[in-house]
Formats: C-alpha cells, sequence, structure tokens
C-alpha cells in the first residue's frame, strides 16, 4: 500500500486528473487491497493526494533504467530499455512517456510498453488512447489536406450590417453567410468555473491571430479562414466605401453578442463580431444613402441599438436631415469630379457648374474652393503665455476649425496688434512661426509655442491662415502678450473677526511690493501646506480669489476686505496667500500667513444635572443646575482647531428640543473652568422644550452643542384638574362605561380609573343607547335610546338606579343637562326638539322647525335660551320659557355638527360638514366670518371666547387650534396615527385638551405645541361615537 506507482515530478497534473489517475491506480490494486474504497482512503493517508499538486507530489528521483528508456534517440533503443525494465521500474515510468512513444509512432516500442504493463499490473489504458486519437485526429487532417479545396477555399462573403452618426460609420461583421446563420466554428472551449463554456478572451486572441485586417481611406477589408461544419471556409469582407474616411482616426475591435433564436445553441453562448469604427472624412448631418459607391440594391442603415456611439439626437439629425447623394469617390468612378456645394458630379470646376470651386484637386476626385475666412474681429483664437519670463512667451494656442472651411494647411504668421480685422497682415520679412497639416476631424486645432521664444518687434498677435489648393484666408487671430511675472508682496497680516466657526471675515493688509511697475493690482487666495515642508502652495487658480485691491501710487500698505458675508475656509486650506498681479494676469510667489480662526470654545462641559421641576404649574419650572466643568484631555476633538484648548470664560444655560439643539433665549449664565451651580425660579417652558443644556461660550461666541437633561414638566396642578373629570361611553357591548380617566378614586362599584368594568344596564331595561349626557357633578346620568326614550341613572347610597324614564319620538341623537339635572334638553333624528322638567317627568315645550337630526345644543339654562344645530344645515336660537324660535342662521345643504355660543357678546361658533367654522351674530343671524383649514367634516368643537381661542376636530382626526381673533390655525395635530376622537373637554387655563377615542383611550394634550402627555386604556369599544366627558 505504501509504495505504490507515481506519476512524474515534472508534469503537474490538475486535480480532476489526479482524480482519474488515482482511480486507475486503485482499480489496479484493488485485488490487493480488498476494494476501491480502502484503495482510496490508503492513497489520502499514504500522503498522494497532496492539497496543492495531487500525485506528483509524492514523486521520486526516477531509476536510473527509466531515465535511459525515457530519453531513448531511436525506436530500437526505447524497446530496448523497456525490455530491460524490472516491473518495479515500469510502475514509475511516467505517463507522459508512454504517450510520446505514441506520438512518435515508434509501435514496437508501445507494445512493449503495454505488453509489459499486464505482468506489472499496470494501467496505461488513459494515456494509450489519449494518444492514439491525437495522431488520428493528426492523421485524419492530413488527408483533408489532400483535397485543393480544403487547402485553398473558396471565398464566402461575411454578412454585415451598418449604422452610422454625424462623425462615424459602424460596419459590424459576422463570420457567417447569413446575420442569424452559423459560422465559423473559432471558440475556445474552457471548464474553468465549473461547465464548459466559451472563453471569450482565449476565443478572440485565436481569432485576431487569424485574421486579417486592414482600413484605408477608400475601403475595408478582412479575411479569416476557419472550419465551419467540418468543411474550411475562407470568409472575407470587401467593401468599397461611400465616402473617404481617416483611417488614422478609424479601428476595428471584436465584440461578442449573445446569441439569438436558433443560433442560440447552450444557454449564454456568444457570438463573435468584428466592428469597425471609420471616422468620417467630412461628418455632419447629411447622412450617407449606402456603405459603397456604387447605386445597388443596399438597405438603408439599420438603426441598430447597440451601434457604438450612435445617440438618439445623432439619429433624429441624420434621418431628419438630406442624405447625400454623390461623393468624391462616386464621381470618381463616374470619371467626373465632385462639386460639394451641388452635391454633385460635374465634368470641370468652376464656371457655372460648380461656382465658387474653380480648382479641381491633386489626389481626390473634387472640386476645392477657396478656405472661408473667419471674422477676425471675434478673436477666435486664444493663447496664454505661461513663459513669465519679459520678452519671450510659452504656452499653447488654439482655435476653432469648421470642417465646411476645408482648410489643408494653417499657416500661423506674427502680425501687430493694433486695428485686427479683416483687412490685417502679418509683419514683413518674418518667417511663418509654424506650417500645419490641418484635420477635418479636429474642430479645435492647437500648437505649442515652446517656453522662451522670442517675441519679435512690433508683434502683438497671430494670425491663423486657412489654405489648400485653390488658395489662403485668414481663419483667426490670438491676441500675443507677454505675460511677466511681478515682484511678490512684502507682507501680509490678518485677523478674523467672523465668530463663525470655518467662516473668515474682516481685512487683510498686504505690504505692496518693492518694485510696483509690473504689478496691476494685487488678490487674497487659500493655500495648502506645500509638500515636503515646501512654502505654502495655492489652491486652485481657476477659482475666483477672496478678495482683490488695485495697485495704487504711493500706498505701501492694502487693504483688502473679505465679503461681509464672510468666506467660508476650505477643507485643508490653513494659509491665506497674497499675489502681486501683472500683464495678463500673472501672479507672483505669494506672501503667506497661517489662518487663525476666532470661533467659539472647543471643550464643551462635562456634565448637567438638575432636581426636579418644583413648580406645580405647567410649563412653569423652578430647578438647581449643577455644571461640570469639562477638560482638554477628555474632551474628544478639543484640539482640532490648531491644537488649541479653548474651555470658554462661561456656560450658557438654554432649553433644550428633543434633537439637543438650544431653544428660546438665554437663562443664565455660570463662570467657565470650575463646578458651578445655578438656580431658575419660575421660568416659563417654551412650547417643544424636553430639556436643558449648557453651552461653553467665549468673547467670539458659544458652542452649538453641550451636556443635556431632561426635565419633566411638573404638572401637579394640572393633574387635580383633570382628575374630577368623568367620562361616559356607550360600550359595543350594550353596557355603560362611566370612570374617571385620569383619577385614582372610584366612582362606582367595579368601575376604577385606570380600567373600568362596563355596567350592565340590561338589568335596569336600557337598550340601544343613541346619546349620553352627565349631570349633577357628574352623579346622574341621561342614556338617550333609539326608541325616543331617555333613562336617568343615579348613583345613590352606595349603588346605581333607575329613577325615572321618559319618552319622546324619534331616536335621540343629542342631550343636554342643566347643572343640577333637573332639566333637559333631547334633540331627535327628525328634527324633534323638547324640553323636559324632570321632577314631574312632564315635557314642558316642544321646539319646532328642524327638518333634520340635531346634532349639537348648547343651553343657556339661566338666561333661558338655547342653540341647536342641525343636518338640516341650519343653526337655531330658541326662548326656552316661551318655547318660541327667535332667529335662524342658515347655511344652505350642509349640515351642522356642533355649536358654541358666546351668551355674552350674542356670538356663536358652529362647526360644519363643509370642513369649515362659521361665526353668526345671534342678534342678526348674519354670518361674520367662516374659517377653512380641515379636509374633512368637522365633528368636535370647543371655544373660550374670553381667550379668542377654539378647538376643533375633524372626522379624520385632525385637530386645530384657532385664534379667533386673528382668524389664524396656529396648532395642528393628531392625524391618522390615532383612533377617531368621540369627546373632547379642554381646560383653556392649562391649555390642555383631554380626548376620548372610539376605543375608549383618553389622551391628554398640551395645546402648546400638540404632545401627548397622558394616555389611558380603557375596556370599552364605543358605540358609533356616543361618549361625553364632563
Amino acid at each position: 500500500v505504501l509504495e505504490p506507482p507515481v506519476l512524474s515530478a515534472h508534469r503537474r497534473p490538475s486535480a480532476a486528473r489526479n482524480l482519474r489517475a488515482t482511480r486507475v491506480l486503485c482499480a489496479a490494486w484493488g485485488l490487493r487491497m480488498g476494494g476501491f474504497a480502502s484503495c482510496l482512503a490508503a492513497l489520502v493517508l499514504a500522503g498522494c493526494l497532496a492539497a496543492e499538486g495531487g500525485l506528483h507530489a509524492a514523486a521520486a528521483a526516477l531509476p536510473e533504467a527509466v531515465v535511459s528508456a525515457v530519453g531513448s534517440r531511436t525506436e530500437a533503443d526505447a524497446v530496448a530499455a523497456i525490455d530491460g525494465l524490472s516491473l518495479q521500474d515500469l510502475r514509475q515510468l511516467p505517463f507522459e512517456q508512454v504517450e510520446r512513444l505514441v506520438r512518435l509512432s515508434w509501435w514496437q516500442a508501445a507494445v512493449a510498453v503495454v505488453t509489459k504493463s499486464h505482468e506489472a499490473r499496470m494501467d496505461f489504458t488513459a494515456p494509450v488512447r489519449r494518444a492514439v486519437q491525437d495522431v488520428k485526429k493528426e492523421a485524419d487532417l492530413l488527408l483533408k489536406w489532400l483535397d485543393p479545396r480544403f487547402a485553398n477555399p473558396g471565398t464566402t462573403p461575411m454578412a454585415m450590417r451598418w449604422a452610422q452618426n454625424t462623425t462615424a460609420v459602424v460596419v459590424a461583421a459576422r463570420f457567417a453567410p447569413k446575420w442569424e446563420a452559423p459560422g465559423a466554428n473559432l471558440g475556445v472551449f474552457s471548464t474553468e468555473k465549473g461547465r464548459g463554456h466559451v472563453d471569450p478572451q482565449k476565443t478572440a486572441e485565436r481569432i485576431k491571430s487569424m485574421l486579417r485586417v486592414n482600413i484605408s481611406a477608400r475601403h475595408i477589408e478582412a479575411e479569416i479562414t476557419a472550419d465551419s461544419a467540418n468543411v474550411r471556409k475562407r470568409y472575407t469582407l470587401r467593401l468599397d466605401l461611400f465616402d473617404e474616411v481617416v483611417p488614422e482616426r478609424s479601428a476595428w475591435t471584436l465584440e461578442f453578442r449573445r446569441a439569438q433564436g436558433s443560433m442560440q445553441m447552450s444557454t449564454g453562448a456568444q457570438i463573435p463580431e468584428l466592428q469597425f469604427h471609420l471616422r468620417k472624412r467630412w461628418p455632419g448631418t447629411r447622412r450617407w444613402p449606402r456603405t459603397s459607391p456604387s447605386d445597388t440594391n443596399e438597405s438603408s442603415p439599420v438603426w441598430w441599438a447597440d451601434a457604438p456611439g450612435l445617440s438618439d439626437n445623432d439619429t433624429a439629425a441624420l434621418r431628419e436631415g438630406t442624405p447625400l447623394v454623390e461623393t468624391a469617390l462616386t464621381c470618381e468612378r463616374a470619371r467626373s469630379v465632385y462639386c460639394r456645394a451641388a452635391d454633385t458630379c460635374v465634368a470641370s470646376c468652376g464656371g457655372d457648374t460648380c461656382p465658387g470651386a474653380a480648382v479641381a484637386h491633386a489626389s481626390s476626385s473634387r472640386c476645392v474652393a477657396l478656405p472661408q475666412p473667419g471674422n477676425c474681429s471675434a478673436l477666435l483664437a486664444t493663447f496664454l503665455d505661461e513663459d513669465l519670463e519679459q520678452g519671450t512667451l510659452g504656452g499653447a494656442m488654439r482655435w476653432s476649425n469648421d470642417a465646411e472651411a476645408a482648410a489643408e494647411l494653417f499657416d500661423l504668421r506674427w502680425a501687430a496688434a493694433a486695428a485686427l480685422g479683416e483687412g490685417q497682415e502679418p509683419l514683413p520679412d518674418l518667417p511663418a512661426l509654424a506650417l500645419l497639416p490641418a484635420s477635418v476631424m479636429d474642430p479645435e486645432p492647437s500648437f505649442t509655442l515652446p517656453p522662451g521664444t522670442a517675441l519679435p518687434p512690433g508683434a502683438g498677435a497671430v494670425l491663423i491662415f486657412a489654405s489648400n489648393e485653390a488658395g489662403r484666408s485668414l481663419l483667426a487671430c490670438a491676441v500675443v502678450e507677454d505675460r511677466v511675472r511681478p515682484p511678490p508682496p512684502l507682507g501680509l497680516r490678518f485677523l478674523d473677526e467672523d465668530p463663525r466657526r470655518g467662516v473668515a471675515g474682516g481685512e487683510a493688509e498686504v505690504n505692496v511690493a518693492a518694485d510696483d511697475a509690473l504689478v496691476l493690482g494685487y488678490e487674497l487666495r487659500w493655500g495648502r501646506d506645500g509638500a515636503e515642508q515646501r512654502a505654502p502652495e495655492p489652491a486652485e487658480v481657476d477659482e475666483p480669489p477672496i478678495a482683490v485691491a488695485t495697485a495704487a501710487d504711493g500706498e505701501r500698505v492694502l487693504r483688502l476686505a473679505l465679503p461681509e458675508v464672510g468666506v467660508r475656509v476650505p477643507k485643508g486650506m490653513p494659509w491665506l496667500l497674497a499675489f502681486s498681479v501683472g500683464p495678463g494676469g500673472a501672479r507672483s510667489a505669494p506672501a503667506a500667513v497661517r489662518f487663525s480662526d476666532a470661533a467659539p470654545p472647543t471643550v464643551a462641559a462635562a456634565r448637567l444635572t438638575a432636581t426636579a421641576d418644583a413648580h406645580p404649574k405647567a410649563r412653569v419650572a423652578s430647578t438647581e443646575l449643577t455644571v461640570q466643568p469639562g477638560n482638554c484631555d477628555t474632551s474628544p476633538g478639543s484640539k482640532g482647531r490648531g491644537g488649541v484648548c479653548d474651555l470658554g470664560t462661561e456656560y450658557a444655560v438654554y432649553w433644550k428640543r428633543a434633537n439637543g439643539s438650544k431653544l428660546g433665549d438665554l437663562l443664565g449664565t455660570a463662570p467657565a473652568g470650575q463646578k458651578q451651580t445655578l438656580y431658575l425660579e419660575s421660568l416659563a417652558m417654551p412650547s417643544g422644550a424636553t430639556g436643558l443644556i449648557a453651552v461653553s461660550r467665549n468673547v467670539h461666541g458659544e458652542m452649538s452643542l453641550g451636556p443635556t437633561v431632561e426635565f419633566p414638566d411638573n404638572r401637579s396642578e394640572s393633574a387635580s384638574v383633570w382628575s374630577d373629570v368623568t367620562a361616559l361611553a356607550a360600550c359595543t357591548s350594550g353596557s355603560v362605561a362611566f370612570w374617571h380617566p385620569l383619577g385614582t378614586d372610584e366612582v362606582a362599584p367595579m368601575v376604577d380609573a385606570m380600567s373600568a368594568t362596563p355596567i350592565d344596564v340590561s338589568a335596569l331595561r336600557i337598550r340601544g343607547i343613541t346619546a349620553v349626557a352627565l349631570g349633577r357633578h357628574g352623579k346622574r346620568m341621561a342614556l338617550g335610546q333609539e326608541d325616543g326614550s331617555v333613562s336617568f341613572v343615579d348613583w345613590v347610597g352606595g349603588r346605581w338606579s333607575n329613577v325615572q324614564t321618559v319618552a319622546g319620538p324619534g331616536a335621540v341623537t343629542s342631550l343636554a343637562f342643566d347643572g343640577e339635572g333637573l332639566r333637559m334638553l333631547r334633540g331627535a333624528r327628525f328634527g324633534q326638539l323638547d324640553l323636559w322638567t324632570l321632577s314631574d317627568g312632564h315635557c314642558t315645550a316642544h321646539l319646532t322647525g328642524h327638518t333634520d337630526a340635531v346634532h349639537g345644543l348648547d343651553v343657556d339654562w339661566a338666561g333661558g335660551r338655547a342653540i341647536s344645530a342641525s343636518g338640516d344645515g341650519t343653526v337655531r336660537l330658541w326662548d326656552l320659557a316661551t318655547g318660541t324660535l327667535i332667529r335662524t342662521m342658515e347655511v344652505e345643504t350642509v349640515s351642522m355638527q356642533r355649536a358654541v355660543a358666546d351668551w355674552s357678546a350674542s356670538l356663536v361658533l358652529v362647526a360644519l360638514a363643509d370642513e369649515t367654522l362659521r361665526l353668526f351674530d345671534l342678534a342678526t343671524g348674519a354670518q361674520l366670518w367662516a374659517l377653512e383649514g380641515h379636509s374633512e367634516p368637522v365633528w368636535q368643537l370647543s371655544a373660550d371666547f374670553g381667550r379668542a381661542r377654539a378647538l376643533s376636530i375633524s372626522s379624520d382626526r385632525v385637530a386645530k387650534l384657532w385664534d379667533l381673533e386673528s382668524r389664524e390655525c396656529l396648532l395642528t395635530f393628531g392625524g391618522a396615527d390615532i383612533l377617531p376622537i368621540v369627546a373632547v373637554n379642554v381646560s383653556w387655563e392649562h391649555m390642555e385638551a383631554l380626548t376620548l377615542l372610539d376605543d375608549a383611550t383618553a389622551v391628554l394634550w398640551d395645546l402648546h405645541d400638540g404632545s401627548r402627555h397622558v394616555e389611558r386604556g380603557h375596556a370599552c369599544g364605543v358605540r358609533a361615537g356616543v361618549a361625553t366627558l364632563a
């Protein structure tokens, strides 16, 4: 087991090949090993399968006899050496050498090895079969070469598609006779990363080694010979072009496209595609109608989506533009010349046949016109002297070139700067500055003037002429200004006056240069640290300067003022640099000063603590604060500003918002640097305040952040107000819930403040409750029912009892009690409104007039008046003593939901289903104004006319607080995140509102900011909004 045959150490087989070799060895040893699995395990234990190299890792040096057999030079020597091998040596014969015997056609030697392998119990099946298959393949191929048609296959035209844009033509060809047909077998397969697939990179390398491509100005050609369906074919492409292209700007690439339809032989199959990118000699929106000069039946260009550079704009311009009719190449075939102006072939240039182009080009069949002149006064050329030495120039010159100008050569000449215009002539007796070949493909040609080029006397401009065989025209002009580096400023001082961190403000003082003859002005810029401790370097010169000043005669110190709004200090720019500015904007070496930011402190206080609020009134605070100072050793980032540690001079205390930011005015200060205590007495707590913050500050300002402490408002006074409020609700279960939502005492057996147990009123024969009301200090409740009756239940002697029941027509929709619960006003579904005295259970008056349900009631029992709001679109004022109607206020077709009266001022505020609140004058019945803002009908309303405040709640659960004097909405809260609100009670003194939701949850709202302070649940689902708070 521990002496297996080994593979050659000179060959590094793959893991898959190692596994195959292992199986061969185990098959040979199977009889001695007791099974294949045992053999495989033994090989692993023996180290034959190493992690990196498989079986070759166990190879040892080959015995001398094996080396002799391997290195034989003739077949006879190999046979002799094999016959002399022992069986042990034969087991070490490498597989590659067995394959070599077959590939050399040494058949006797191969037979000798195979014969002897049976005695050695070795299996050479794999190498022998592999070598025989390779030899047979080569032999079969040699037989094919005997056929002249195989050796010299006929040509097969490549399938082709083409597209174009304004500057180029794209031609795509496939190695197949038809675009979607199978073609040459060129794929190189790979098994890397799992399943077999075509390797695009290796396939591209193979194709490029076989492919011949040529691009000239007039035609393109390509040729490749390859197998196709067991037949050798020569695929060719030769395309004479419709118009000239620029070979040096053209190229070809090899792309791979995903196969489609019948071409998709396997998942992810890709087809090689030869693409030519041909730059048009004459770009423009006039498209090629075809690719070849001959007028064939060739189809129009295919606007295929994946053509490179084919934008939507190009496609639209070419489709809408006029196609070319002729070119120099099409005219050459007709033995004529091309007139570009007329887009036609002519017999000769000039005259009436081709006006303006009288010269025939020497090497192309086209007429040449004089280059179109440019507008020299517009200075279509630019030059910037970068030499910065007096009397010499250096830098790049650029100008515009239109293809229609037909320039073939650019001639650059010196000229005087004065009176540049169309008649400008170059300076005489001076050679050309440069002669440059023109390319219509370059819209902005350039010429670099070498540094140190002498500026000729009198020269101040360069004239650029465009020339061709027809002559020369002035194309563009460039003013040439000799820029000279001015002397630098002698000094710079700056003191930051802006207290904001990272913002600079104030004036910089610049000591002007010693010799200011070449100085036109000064400018201030930001700078960065120089590399390798060199002088500071300026920021990007394209950025505008921070400040500028013009040089003034006699002044040795200039003041450069920064903008009043301040200048943001760029990141990584700690220097201010002052430059002298000379002719042409040339800058001197800078004078520098490191910027010191006049900013607030860098070290915050370490900790802030506060005692509990000692003031019982809501939104009024009294507390004792303690501030622990910070220090430079423990405050993170405290030395970030130039390594400076600034504790500040004092701590400033403010209210804070929930996000930690300051809120409101300063509350107090204390000296910084040591532990301090502050006493705050009876301070108003602003809306949105959740706690306190202490920030460090100095003469420049204060920090935006600091230690905070949460500060809960002591609402004990407010809590005592709400503890007596009683809630009454009809539950969906048919029972009634009666409890103190924010109290702690019981109001009835089995009814507590937190989770009242509903009262089963079925024993009292009360069913179908549709309206409720509370009277007699919350000890009497009225329960209106669907059958029109009203039952009165009292808390008497520690138990509930049914005192009496009165009945009227129509289901009850609204109820109102007097203070003692002795009188009641009942509103019903069909507009019935009646007054009852409960001492004898008699109806004393029927108030008739409404035609729809009465939704809201407000009664002045002392004054004997009542207001009713109805679904019939009216609000009515009644005299309860006589039962007569005093006034009707109407909004046509709009249901009135609630009404609140100011009896002393004779006003009534009404909530309507049209999403508005309206104020009416009770004396005249006139509408005074309306409030808009809700997006759903308004169901709940409460108002305090003395404080000019009202709270309205719409059916979408949105609550709005209104100022009745300014008629503005002061606050909006609630919304879809809460359940529908069925009852509301407002304490205007404390600016708090208690609402009851339809799941009997009580929520206490702060009307200063709309925040929730208390929320308590209850085990009752309120039936159709039948509930009240009193």
